[in-house]
């Protein structure tokens, strides 16, 4: 029996109704509703859009949360409760009342709603929030069955943290909560087993706002803050991205399943999200990779703004998790070839007429090349560390001018189809930050035995338009130069500093027409370097092109 929803339920005497309803719906940007219930002891917190999480009930207790589960069939939950861990509480007529191992009140309540969850909440000063997590406080003694309770009752996975006494159950894409365990090697029993938690990219800001409206500081630490509501209840704002869940520092870890399609006999891995809001005349928001990245690159940027519109990030064929087709030739990994394939992807995506795109590296060339060719579907281009013209080996540091001149001859296949250049000294070279080994492991997965699986990062090099060679890709890149020198779609420029390409480019850029700038500490890959950073600078944009 599937859980179709589920609602935070916040319980309270009734000398505390009132402030209680004023203080949470102040911090969730919500409406109280009318009363309801023979007692009028019910009030929904009813959101901007999307269906309620949060309601408020009147009991003579202790402030505490309880969930209520909404199924087709309550008893039937109720019965799977019990049979995976459950104590049987009470039944009502439409509803039944159990208990998790830790102690965790649970309602298994009619299916009676059905839409979306509500979006993250914007506050004045650019910040952002949103209710998102129950978490759970669970006496070691109870921890690995209280584990298997909620794994059995919801069937969801479960996802580990750097810190070992948590663990959490992963939110399906359909429901408004994530369940976080906490392992409490020091039980408070005179304590309520479980709390709601916020996730916040701006936690000072959020905190600061919580206590203008009457919560205090009960423990302040890393990555959470804990409070306490005028009623005392308490709860937490953690350092969470309020799009995915996760933490808004760079994670190692991709939150996003790819689909596959097959074009041109190639098959293509692309994370693919619907409008997270479902409205119509959004912006499908195109993220293009280069060498030897793919769009794990963009793992901890598009939480940023994938409440924004559709979100497309592809892995370019040969990279990745997209392979090649069956018969490679000498053209396959030409950049005309990948432009090819890529045209294809897109029109098989169906991406419409309000494109924007985010590019690096190689992906800027693709990128810009496609909205040169389709000017009247591209609402905007976000660019950094992008090929922004033809090069001269003349113009060219001493360093750079050896180690592509030795790629471009036969010791390319050396240093790539054996050494692994790109993966195993490229990627830390281009970067601010030290690499984790397993970020390093994502980027290796394609390409971790040697031989012809890594040719396409051999052509990437051999395909800079160098003193007008190869001609067709110098052409191509002369062609979308000229014309992003007078179009007037909006383009944000993330500058690098120090950058790599950024300094070779910086003059050519600095001249194009209705362009913002933004300035990120990084070297190549921004996406690595400065996410946050990255993210907040393509929110702000896309906010002033594509409301």
């Amino acid at each position: 029996m599937r859980i179709n929803w589920i609602t935070a339920m916040i319980d309270v005497p009734a000398s505390a109704r009132q402030r209680t309803d004023a203080f949470w719906a102040a911090v969730t940007a919500t409406t109280p509703g009318p009363a309801r219930g023979e007692q009028g002891q019910f009030v929904t917190l009813e959101p901007r859009s999307g269906m309620a999480v949060l309601k408020r009930q009147v009991l003579d207790e202790q402030p505490r949360i309880h969930l209520d589960l909404h199924s087709d069939d309550p008893f039937a939950l109720r019965d799977r409760a019990v049979d995976v861990g459950a104590e049987h509480v009470a039944d009502h007529e439409d509803f039944a009342i159990v208990r998790s191992p830790a102690g965790v009140l649970l309602c298994t309540v009619p299916h009676r709603i059905t839409g979306h969850r509500p979006a993250p909440i914007d506050w004045p000063g650019g910040s952002r929030s949103r209710l998102d997590q129950v978490c759970v406080d669970v006496d070691p003694a109870v921890f690995e069955d209280e584990v298997a309770f909620w794994v059995g009752l919801t069937g969801w996975s479960t996802g580990k943290f750097s810190r070992s006494e948590f663990l959490s159950l992963e939110r399906p894409v359909q429901q408004p909560f994530r369940i976080l365990l906490q392992r409490r090697d020091l039980p408070t029993p005179d304590r309520p087993p479980a709390h709601l938690d916020i996730a916040s990219d701006n936690t000072d800001a959020e905190v600061d706002r919580h206590l203008d409206l009457g919560a205090r500081v009960v423990g302040r630490f890393d990555w959470w803050t804990v409070l306490e509501d005028p009623a005392g209840l308490h709860y937490c704002v953690t350092r969470r991205d309020p799009v995915t869940s996760l933490p808004t520092t760079g994670s190692a870890r991709m939150p996003y399943l790819k689909h596959h399609h097959e074009v041109q006999d190639v098959p293509l891995a692309t994370v693919d999200l619907p409008d997270a809001e479902r409205l119509g005349g959004r912006p499908t928001i195109v993220f293009l990779h280069g060498n030897p990245t793919s769009s794990y690159l963009w793992r901890n940027v598009i939480p940023h703004v994938a409440d924004l519109g559709r979100v497309v990030a592809p892995d370019l064929m040969g990279m990745g998790d997209s392979g090649l087709p069956p018969v490679v030739t000498d053209d396959t990994y030409s950049f005309m070839g990948h432009s090819r394939v890529l045209d294809g992807l897109l029109e098989a995506l169906d991406i419409g007429d309000r494109v924007v795109f985010v590019l690096n590296d190689w992906g800027s060339a693709l990128g810009f090349d496609w909205a040169r060719r389709h000017p009247d579907r591209v609402t905007g281009i976000a660019y950094t560390e992008a090929i922004c013209g033809p090069r001269s080996m003349a113009t060219e540091t001493d360093d750079d001018r050896d180690f592509f001149s030795r790629l471009r001859g036969p010791e390319g296949e050396r240093m790539v189809l054996v050494d692994n250049v790109f993966v195993e000294h490229g990627l830390q070279a281009a970067t601010l930050v030290d690499l984790p080994p397993e970020v390093i492991d994502v980027y290796r997965a394609p390409f971790v035995d040697p031989g012809e699986r890594r040719r396409v990062m051999l052509r990437w090099p051999r395909e800079i338009p160098f003193d007008g060679d190869p001609a067709e890709v110098h052409d191509r890149v002369v062609a979308y130069r000229d014309w992003l020198r007078t179009t007037a779609v909006p383009k944000l420029w993330i500058r690098a500093d120090p950058g790599s390409l950024t300094p070779l480019f910086a003059s050519e850029c600095e001249t194009w027409p209705n362009q913002t700038e933004a300035a990120v500490p990084a070297i190549h890959f921004v996406a690595e370097d400065a996410p946050a950073e990255l993210g907040q600078a393509l929110r702000r944009w896309l906010g002033t092109i594509a409301p």
